[in-house]
This record gives C-alpha cells, structure tokens and sequence, in this order.
C-alpha cells in the first residue's frame, strides 16, 4: 500500500495503529476457517472517532475496507486484497455500561460475546444471542451476520436483541440507529454483513437467567427418527429453548477432542431444552420428555447445571472439531420451514453420498437450520464445491434459504441470483449505494457482479437516501395490495397473509390451530398493518417476509418463511412502517407461537 496512504492513516488512528508488515496482514486475512489472503495494511483503531474518521477517509480516497475483529465467520466475511485495508475492531472491546434495571448494556463492536455474559452475570442477567461461537465471537460480529445459536427457537435472533447502534458510514457521517426511529433502518443495518456501514457501539437488550432448566439427550438408531422427533416436538405445542440435532460422523468428530460420554453407536442425538420459570418448565418438561421417550426410553437427562454443562460441552465443540480433524472443512448453512428439516438431512446426506464426501451434519432442528459440513482433501476441493452448491440449492427446492446464520460472505455471494430475482439483488445494490455511496465497505461481499437485467431502481433508491439521510422522512406511496387468503403453516409455527386479510380473520384462524401471533391481534388488515405499524413492537419481531411491489412495478420478495433467514440484506424493515414509500405491500408472513398447553 502506498507510503504516503499510510502515513496519512498513521495520522488518524496513531503511529502504532496502522501495520503493513507481513506477519500483521496475513494475520488480518486469516479467519476461524484458515487464510484468505493478504491486506495491504491494517488499522486496528481503539476509539469511534478513530473509527469514523478512517471510514471517511476511506470514502474519499476510495480506499476498499474490511471490517473484522474476532474473524469466526464462516462464509467469507471479508476478502482481503493488497490494495484493500483490514479496519480490525478487536481493540474496541469495553462493556461501556450494563443497566441492570433496565436490562440493557452498552458495548463497543469488539466485546467478545462471553466476555458480555461474564460482566452481566452476577447481575442475574444474560444476553440471549448464544451462537456456538460464544467464547470467541465479538457483538460487533454477531450483529454484522445477525447471529444465530440453539436459543434462536425461543427468544429470536440477534435482531431481537439489539436495541441501537452507532454505524460510522463513508461520507463522515455517524447514524444512531434506534428501535423507535420512523423507518427501522436498524433493522436493515443487522445482518448488512460490513457493507453499509461500520458499527462502533451498540445498544443491547439484556434478559433474566431462567431460574429452571430441563436437558435431555436423546439418542436414535435411525437419522429419520432423530428428525421426525424434532418435528414431533414443535406440533406437540412446545417450544424449547433448544433442540439440536448431531449425526453419527458430527458425534465422532466432538467425542474425539471433547469426550462427553455421547453414545458411539447411535445413528443420531438429539439435545432437547425447556428454560423458564419452575412453573413453566414444570409444565414443558414433562410434555417434551413423554414425546422424547416415544423414540428413546433410555433417554439421558441432565439433573443438575454441572451436569448439563457436561451434557453440552461436546455438541458446542463441534467448531473446533473440524479444525482438529486434519482436514479442510465447509460449513454449509441452510436453512428450511421447520416440518422440511427431515427432508433437507435426507437431500444433503444423499448429495454426499453421491460425490463421494466425508458429511458430518449439526442443526437447529426446533427452527429448521442446518449445518452439512463437508470435510474433504484438497485434491477434493472441486467436488466439495460442487456439493455445497447443490445442498444450497436444495433447500430453495424445499423452499428454504442460502443461510439461516452464518451470512452469504464472499463464499455464497454467487448463488444469490438462485434465491434472488433481478429487482431483489438491484434493491440490495441501491441500498448499498444510498449507505455507502463510494462502493467501498467489504467489497467482494454478499452482492454478487452486476447483471445487464437488473432494473434502474431510482425511485425506491431515492427513498432508502431519504430515509437515510433524514430520521424525519415519510412515505407517500401506495401502501397496500394484494388479496385476502390467509395460509396457517402449523409445523412451521408461521402464518401468511394476503394484504387485504383482516387480521382478526388470521388471529382466529391460528387459534383454530393451536396458535397465536400478538403482532396479529389487532383491528384493520394485515397490510395495513405492516405498512403502518410494521416497524413498531409486536410486528417488528414477529415479522418475517414481505412481497411486495416497488414504486417502478417490479414484484419482490424480502425474507420468507425460514424461520431464520439472514440471506441478503433484511430489506423487508423499509417496507415495514414504510407506508408505501418503498413499495406496495401485497402479502406478509409472521412467526407464531404454540398456545398454553
């Protein structure tokens, strides 16, 4: 990188905060999967205003950067280049403030997430986000890819936990973004995976540690079972806080570094979790243990929280297992309606098998997030491409996603025209343009190369700038659409409504099914209501696609029924509270819950 660029950096961030050595470059290229290449320098500032300022001076130079800290991505966050600076967060890692009667923290980007669990502890507290990447992972991080983890069933993902943040953009300016902003720019900010904007603190809502917990493991002779269980689970009207799903080969591969006492001869586990009050899980543990011991009467419950600790420590050392493996490795994530997940273990096993590929599979079973990962040699490299491929092509067949957690990266950013039509992938590029109008945070990442049929969206960009640009602006659109038939997915635990239904005709309709959505029970139609009130608490959580038609008339879908969907950008929050201003809403899908039981 040029002499006089870095001297120049050197002025903004310090003399000692700006590396170009060999050994600092390719440590900043290189992420929990192995290397990726090299930087041309790296900034490792220790302040927002550091970071602001490097973020503007990026912007006018049209200096490429990428953002890290802790580097556990696992779909290429960033792509080093010699001529692209590494911005590393990792420094910037203080729990500012922790409210504990308001059960909120403030943190800056590069607090570790278990560093975040230890400071809130001893209040009693916790933060719910709990990817297996905990020990490691930074918040920052953890917003960036809207994070994940076994609790996503019961209490949502990092979405659902973020009350606001500071995101440094490249043309100087720094938005704080909040839950209650007009347009829920928030929201879209999550999950953005570097491209729009740096985050240099956030906001994060805390939660009460359950005073109960019930933990069992349950082993089966057959995969099928194993899923169908699961499946069993959700329609029985429970709602864990954990239901995870390890085959044979992801068994092996933990007991050989973390050994947990996990049955060897099994065909499958299953880790099944109710949390809450005595009271609440005096009722669910029963329910869930009758339905476990339907497949396994030997089932291996957890009495006591060392015991439970014991019981998980194999499961969340499924990361590292592949690391000691010997081999490389590719963390596939995709991500189904809940009642497919069966079939996606079935469609992923059988791709292996075809290609000849060494599979250990994990997953998200209660939300339908799975994780085929392809352990292979080098000279397999072509065929382990080719079954990556074609698992995440599979799940769309099953009417899924590319990711459900991990993001789409540099690693999945060519599949996105499978899961995105021409107006959907433009949307993202006018959105990347209104935030980041020098083109230069985290190239390479999630948006794929322009393609000649994709639409000039000029209206719907002019209206992301407006937002952007002013916490004040209001839609002035057509805000509604669409028909009125209402779709109850009970195994899925979603509902999906045209605009014209009235929403008290859903709420009944879910009840009829053993279900609710607090969101939903309201007066006037669900268009109206996500158009006008979509960014705003119940609806904003419960939220999980939006069709719609957008100011120049092309039909999109943000979002879709996966119950985690991080593919993308989460352009469904413009449309949400919006009224109309980015598009006309013609359908929208919403998580429910089971009813008391």
């Amino acid at each position: 990188m040029d002499e006089g660029l870095l001297s120049d950096l050197r002025k903004i961030a310090g003399e000692d905060a700006v590396l170009s050595d060999h050994e600092a470059v390719t440590a900043a290229g290189t992420d929990f999967v192995g290397a990726r290449g090299e930087f041309g320098a790296v900034a490792r500032p220790t302040t927002a205003d550091q970071v602001a300022a490097i973020i503007g001076f990026a912007g006018e130079r049209g200096l490429p950067v990428g953002p890290r800290a802790a580097g556990t991505n696992l779909c290429g966050g960033f792509v080093p280049s010699p001529e692209a600076l590494a911005l590393d967060l990792s420094a910037m890692n203080r729990v500012l403030d922790v409210d504990v009667s308001g059960q909120r923290a403030v943190v800056e980007p590069g607090v570790i997430n278990g560093d975040l669990q230890a400071a809130v502890a001893p209040h009693g507290l916790c933060f719910s986000p709990d990817p297996a990447s905990v020990p490691l992972s930074t918040i920052g991080g953890n917003i960036a890819e809207n994070a994940g983890g076994p609790g996503c069933l019961k209490y949502g993902v990092t979405f659902h936990h973020v009350v606001a943040v500071d995101l440094a953009l490249t043309d100087g300016r720094v938005l704080t973004l909040s839950e209650g902003d007009p347009h829920d720019l928030l929201g879209l900010a999550i999950g953005s995976e570097g491209i729009l904007g740096v985050i240099t603190r956030a906001v994060v809502r805390l939660r009460p540690v359950a005073e109960a917990r019930w933990t069992a493991l349950a082993a089966f002779n057959r995969v099928e079972a194993a899923t169908e269980t699961a499946s069993a689970v959700i329609a029985a009207g429970i709602l864990p806080s954990a239901l995870e799903f390890c085959d044979h080969r992801q068994v092996e591969l933990c007991e050989a570094i973390v050994p947990s006492g996990y049955p060897l001869d099994a065909a499958a586990l299953l880790f099944a979790e109710v949390d809450g009050t005595p009271g609440e899980v005096g009722i669910d543990a029963p329910a869930l243990e009758a339905v476990l011991r339907r497949f396994d009467p030997e089932i291996r419950v957890a009495a006591t929280p060392e015991a439970r600790t014991a019981l998980w420590a194999g499961r969340l050392s499924a990361g590292h297992s592949y690391v000691a493996s010997g081999k490389r490795f590719f963390i596939c994530d995709v991500s189904v309606p809940r009642e497919r997940f069966p079939a996606m273990v079935a469609r992923a096993r059988a791709i292996a098998a075809e290609l000849g590929l060494d599979l250990a599979t994990v997953g998200h079973a209660g939300d339908g997030n799975l994780h085929p990962v392809l352990l292979y040699a080098p000279e397999e490299a072509a065929r382990m491409h080719q079954g990556a491929s074609e698992i995440a092509a599979a799940a769309l067949d099953l009417g899924g996603t590319l990711t459900g957690e991990h993001g789409i990266g540099a690693d999945k950013r060519d599949l996105m025209r499978r899961r995105f039509n021409a107006a959907e992938v433009a949307s993202f590029r006018a959105i990347k343009a209104a935030f980041d109008p020098a083109g230069v945070l985290n190239p390479g990442v999630l948006l794929p190369p322009r393609a000649p049929d994709e639409p000039a969206l000029e209206t719907f960009g002019a209206a992301v700038r407006a937002a952007a640009g002013s916490a004040g602006y209001r839609g002035e659109g057509e805000a509604l659409g669409g028909g009125g038939a209402i779709d109850v997915d009970a195994g899925n635990l979603t509902v999906t409504a045209g605009a014209a239904a009235d929403c008290v005709a859903v709420s009944v309709a879910l009840q009829r099914a053993g279900l609710r959505c607090r969101a939903l029970e309201v007066d006037g139609t669900v268009g109206g209501l996500v158009a006008k009130l979509g960014n705003r608490e119940p609806a904003r959580g419960a939220l999980l696609a939006v069709g719609a038609t957008l100011p120049e008339g092309e039909r999109v879908q943000f979002g879709s029924a996966a119950v985690k969907d991080v593919a993308g950008l989460d352009a469904k929050r413009l449309l949400a509270g919006g009224r109309g201003g980015f598009g006309r809403v013609e359908t929208a899908t919403f998580r429910a819950t089971p009813l008391p039981h």
